[in-house]
């Protein structure tokens, strides 16, 4: 009846399909002789069985402490189901969290990118106000790392720490701006610093007015289309509190609608347009006239363009007040 590894536990449950529910109680009872042994493999393999019975709806939060003894493990691949088990179960309220701080403090200062990884990946899912106030500071450390991977998940995980625990965004805001200011850093972490900062602005968007001039350098030479649709977004809610940026935004704003072969940035721009005010400014002059036609002009080929996968509709259905496809 038993099974040794996660494999075996998956065949089981499916020749076990009429008597599931006794199978997965025999399989816990199982696991839980299993996770006391000192074989920490024995030990990693029960936490796995468990976890992917916690994904089938068994509650796992009384192995907590054992998942802490194989996050500590030396061995990456134990370990790593360590952190798994971690981001499975483990809840803001969890008791073994104040016994994980000093453990997630060591790995989230290793020389080990591996281990540093499994740090930043699995902080946002288990992190409480204490948790974060703790390890801010190493956290901090990591946005001047070597690796740009290292700094692009750091800020990341800054900005879902800040949702828990918002007094850290005023020690983080100087390091985080150091980074997008610097024309050298890599092109992955200053979009990730544009994608932090534009879900920030819809609280405060004049905090981040400073922040225009190298915002509107990468909207004009950044090259990177998704990161422009980000740019757009954050300008529309800035215009408002800042209305010179008006004027500098329409021309490259109407150049890329004129220029560029993806419908998205088009359509980002269009929509810029309108929700920050940019047309209305320009309402009845000439200028303003020829923005508004090659909108509405762009935004026909849009509907025109049938077999395009990006083209979405709904309407209003006749019969109830649901929406349905229009085909």
């Amino acid at each position: 009846m038993f099974e040794k590894d996660l494999y075996a536990l998956i065949r089981g449950l499916r020749n076990h399909k009429d008597h599931e529910k006794e199978y997965i109680q025999n399989s816990i009872a199982e696991c839980r002789k299993e996770i006391r042994s000192q074989d920490m493999d024995q030990k990693a393999t029960a936490l796995l069985k468990l976890v992917y019975l916690e994904m089938l709806g068994n509650d796992m939060s009384w192995a907590s402490f054992h998942v802490l003894e194989v996050m500590s493990s030396t061995k990456y691949v134990q370990k790593r189901v360590g952190y798994l088990g971690a981001v499975q179960s483990f809840r803001p309220d969890t008791e073994v969290l104040m016994l994980a701080e000093n453990l997630l403090k060591k790995d989230l200062t290793s020389p080990q990118l591996t281990n540093l990884s499994l740090v930043l990946v699995t902080l946002p899912h288990i992190a409480n106000p204490s948790m974060a106030s703790s390890l801010l500071d190493d956290l901090l450390s990591r946005l001047s790392h070597s690796n740009p991977s290292v700094k692009k998940k750091a800020i990341v995980t800054l900005y879902r720490l800040a949702l828990v625990y918002p007094d850290i965004l005023g020690p983080a805001w100087s390091k985080i701006k150091e980074r997008l200011l610097d024309p050298n850093e890599d092109s992955s972490v200053t979009a990730a610093i544009v994608n932090v900062i534009c879900e920030l602005s819809w609280r405060r968007p004049q905090d981040f007015l400073p922040l225009a001039p190298r915002l509107f350098e990468l909207l004009v030479d950044g090259g990177n289309n998704w990161m422009a649709i980000k740019i757009i977004k954050l300008f529309a809610v800035l215009t408002p509190h800042e209305p010179r940026l008006i004027k500098k935004l329409l021309p490259p704003l109407t150049t890329v609608i004129r220029t560029t072969g993806a419908m998205s940035l088009s359509y980002e721009c269009i929509n810029g347009m309108i929700q920050g005010g940019l047309l209305n400014n320009n309402q009845g002059t000439v200028e303003g006239d020829e923005i508004a036609r090659l909108c509405v002009t762009k935004l026909g080929e849009m509907l025109s363009m049938k077999d395009d996968p990006n083209r979405k509709f709904t309407y209003p259905s006749k019969n109830n007040n649901t929406y349905c496809p229009l085909s």
